[in-house]
């Protein structure tokens, strides 16, 4: 049991999706006793055990499941030979709670100018785990950010080497100008973001576009790109335009269509 309380911990820490299946009835003579957990990982490793045999193997494709579909369930299964249950001999009933655990949604901010620290303050708000890197150290302090747990003050480039940009991290690009801009995105295209957003006129978004093109990146790939950033909110200041990108940011994560209700 405390074996896999400190891989559970350790797999949150290093932000790897993964499935703890629990038994939570077991009746009969049932291989799996109440209490007894297993840990599935994205990349298919095991901790634990909730049995053995062919119960758990059943298991293990439904925990591959849960992990696609982002769904908690709960299993049921008889263990009996006949028609009814699944063919083993031991007999016996056994419940299983299959609990999804996810990384946090996390936003990678790339600058602290004034949009980005106003997209800081509403990333605050939210509850929403952020990182920024600001290669200019007097703009990424502590008194600008008190909020922020993790800012790097670094190049850009070597930044972005220290940090784990997953499936789960929402990258923000807002630094300075577009040659820091385009630094940013070079080093993050290639990475499994669940979003990355440029802020920029449409100008902008040409030039950027073309030097990445010219760097060998093709159409579909910069195609993911939301550049210009943010929803269409008619925004004008650096409050109204964090908002902007914030709300984008928002609905993509929650796979919203960032228009109007009415």
């Amino acid at each position: 049991m405390l074996m896999i309380m400190e891989k559970l911990l350790e797999l949150i820490k290093i932000r790897k999706p993964f499935v703890l299946a629990t038994v939570i009835e077991a009746k009969g003579s049932s291989p799996g006793k109440i209490g007894f957990k297993m840990i599935y990982t994205k990349d298919q490793e095991l901790y634990g055990t909730v049995g053995g045999g062919l119960v758990e193997a059943k298991i293990i494709e439904e925990a591959q499941n849960a992990l696609e579909t982002n769904k908690s369930t709960t299993l049921e299964y008889d263990l009996s030979p006949g028609n009814k249950g699944i063919g083993m001999q031991c007999g016996g009933t056994m419940k299983v709670f299959l609990e999804v655990f996810l990384p946090k949604a996390r936003l990678l901010l790339c600058g602290g100018g004034h949009v980005g620290y106003e997209i800081a303050k509403i990333a605050e708000i939210l509850k929403l785990e952020t990182i920024l890197l600001e290669e200019r150290s007097s703009f990424a302090t502590e008194d600008r950010f008190p909020n922020i747990k993790r800012i790097v003050k670094e190049d850009y480039r070597d930044a972005l080497k220290e940090v784990k940009v997953d499936e789960y991290t929402y990258v923000v690009i807002v630094t300075k100008g577009h040659l820091t801009d385009q630094v940013v995105l070079e080093e993050i295209i290639d990475k499994p973001a669940a979003y990355v957003g440029l802020m920029g006129s449409r100008r902008k978004k040409e030039e950027v576009m073309k030097y990445m093109k010219s760097r060998g990146y093709s159409d579909s790939i910069l195609e993911g790109v939301h550049c210009p950033i943010g929803l269409d909110l008619n925004a004008d200041t650096p409050e109204e335009i964090a908002l902007s990108i914030i709300a984008e940011v928002i609905a993509v994560k929650n796979k919203g269509k960032g228009g109007f209700l009415k």
